[in-house]
């Protein structure tokens, strides 16, 4: 099993005024568990069997450019979607069967390079909300409702609008 620490760095080629924030990045992972492993393995049935060695060598370094996207809910609150892929320095993974006591070995060789897909929450510091996120807040759960679409009414004042907007929640009981 490998266990990491990772440090790396992202760029965001976008201003800050926009929701969607894509990035790119490269990050370096120093591999801080067991360098090797070895194992057999066998399996016998009254139709097949197979036996299997491994031999597993895990990287002490690997290297991975990756990117992605921030895209925010709110002013202090993003959904993260990022893919990478890690390079290993020095992995090697070997893999030998033999099926039905058979003569025939088949290997199996990897270097372990590996790919990384992430789905996250991301929150900035200091945490706040701002009155554009409460209304947002209150537009998402109008919309849940039914009771408000985004285009209507644009010339009406907000309290208007959400007065109008709470006399059809209460006509609808």
């Amino acid at each position: 099993m490998m266990r990491n620490i990772t440090v790396g760095t992202r760029c965001y080629p976008l201003s800050q005024q926009f929701v969607i924030q894509p990035y790119a990045g490269l990050s370096a992972m120093c591999n801080v568990g067991d360098k090797n492993g070895r194992g057999h393995m066998e399996m016998i049935s009254d139709v097949h069997s197979y036996q299997r060695d491994y031999n597993v060598s895990c990287p002490r370094a690997s290297l991975a450019p990756f990117v992605g996207a921030d895209i925010y809910l709110f002013s202090s609150l993003a959904l993260e979607l990022q893919y990478g892929f890690a390079l290993a320095l020095d992995g090697k993974t070997s893999i030998s069967t033999i099926y039905d006591n058979g003569n025939t070995v088949y290997a199996t060789h990897s270097n372990m390079h590996r790919h990384n897909v992430q789905i996250g929450m991301k929150a900035t510091f200091p945490f706040r909300f701002t009155s554009g996120d409460t209304n947002n807040i209150f537009d998402l759960i109008y919309m849940a409702l039914g009771i408000y679409e985004p285009d209507e009414h644009k010339t009406e004042k907000r309290t208007v609008q959400r007065r109008r907007n709470l006399q059809n929640v209460l006509k609808s009981y």
